[in-house]
């Protein structure tokens, strides 16, 4: 089987390039999935057996990020590979239409170079460029296979602003994403729940969750002697996700022997919060290497995001799988869309009230830290083993070759 991979991702070695030119947080979950999908397909693949082509995962010119025009040219995530980043004008709709065509021109020519062997297109996300382009293919070549990676709902069933224009659009939006992925014919979703909202119930499915290196992460400095225990939080900090309550939860612990390192752009009240407590410590956007280094010193790692709302159900936060290999004590809210298999290996906050988490913290502290890290060692070894790259990227090949 041949694969088509389109992606949405950025190379690694070129973020401090990006970063210079992008307002705003980098998308770092959305490229640390698909760098471990290409990682677990790498290793069950022959190199001419895989073909990506890929946009970047950044903003319109000049509200998003400071660049007109991407060229097309070589996609270089693989070495020695004629992988292709497709051209397109940064701005809204001449953008997506652009991407829409040049996807389909790149999948086209894919096919016609593979004539007589089976060929699937699996697309991440769903990206409505992608979408409309991967229907057309399949309308002009029946033979070919479509799957889509579902990471996010989108409209009514994600995060939606609560009222004004951009809700309507939104929504017609959804509409219109949800119209396209009827066309598609595999589904690969992060949790069982996905599926309805999709109304694609009869169609073909996995579930995958997330997915692990295939390694630990790095343990440099793990050891070093720290006087203080670290609680730890990386990623976004949407009013939604609570990291806020978190930290005034932690504020009113008297232990002076601990701290909170926040990783991100935090709230400018986050960031009074911290002025106040010298104990928490915003240290802004980091690198996905010099984010790993911290977790490896941290004692906790910490998602604040509660089990509230519809769309709960529908997510599995990557942090979860990232936290887990790390291999260090995991503190998070039990959430609808976490399967049960994960309980024993995560330790979960006790209410949503800013003195519910505070006891939920003080109970971690006064826990036994020894039997914390034997349970966060077997989370380590379950997600290593069984969630890692090249294991759920065999489930998705194998599912792929599948006939119905």
């Amino acid at each position: 089987m041949k694969l088509l991979f389109l992606s949405l991702m950025y190379e690694p070695e070129k973020e401090a390039e990006f970063k210079q030119k992008i307002h705003g947080s980098m998308p770092n979950a959305v490229n640390t999935f698909q760098k471990m999908l290409l990682s677990g397909l790498v290793n069950n693949l022959k190199a001419d057996d895989l073909h990506i082509v890929n946009s970047y995962p950044f903003g319109v010119f000049k509200k998003g990020y400071d660049q007109l025009h991407f060229p097309s040219g070589n996609f270089t995530a693989r070495n020695n590979a004629n992988d292709v980043n497709l051209a397109c004008w940064n701005l809204p709709f001449l953008k997506q239409r652009n991407r829409c065509v040049n996807a389909y021109r790149e999948m086209k020519k894919y096919i016609s170079q593979n004539r007589g062997e089976k060929i699937c297109i699996l697309i991440y996300t769903l990206y409505r460029p992608y979408l409309k382009a991967a229907n057309k293919i399949r309308r002009k070549f029946p033979d070919t296979q479509t799957c889509v990676i579902v990471t996010d709902l989108p409209g009514k069933y994600g995060l939606l602003p609560k009222k004004g224009i951009m809700r309507k659009v939104r929504l017609i939006h959804s509409d219109m994403i949800l119209k396209q992925a009827q066309g598609i014919d595999k589904f690969v979703y992060l949790t069982d729940a996905m599926r309805f909202p999709m109304r694609t119930e009869k169609k073909p499915y996995i579930v995958v969750e997330g997915i692990a290196p295939d390694t630990p992460y790095s343990s440099e400095n793990a050891s070093e002697k720290k006087e203080k225990r670290v609680f730890m939080y990386a990623g976004s900090f949407l009013r939604e996700f609570c990291v806020e309550e978190f930290a005034q939860a932690f504020s009113r612990i008297s232990d002076k022997d601990i701290e909170l390192w926040l990783c991100g752009n935090a709230s400018e009240s986050i960031r009074v919060l911290a002025d106040k407590d010298a104990r928490i410590k915003c240290l802004g956007y980091l690198t996905k290497d010099e984010v790993s280094k911290l977790q490896a010193q941290a004692d906790f790692l910490v998602n604040p995001r509660p089990n509230r709302g519809e769309y709960v159900k529908y997510s599995f936060p990557s942090k979860t799988m990232e936290y887990l290999a790390a291999g260090k004590p995991v503190l998070m809210y039990k959430l609808d869309g976490i399967p049960d298999e994960y309980d024993e290996y995560l330790n979960y906050i006790q209410g949503e009230t800013v003195e519910q988490i505070q006891n939920s913290v003080s109970a971690i502290l006064q826990s036994d830290y020894e039997k914390l890290k034997e349970k966060a060692k077997r989370g380590q070894e379950f997600v290593l083993t069984k969630k890692c790259s090249t294991v759920q990227a065999k489930k998705l090949l194998d599912f792929l070759a599948e006939t119905e």
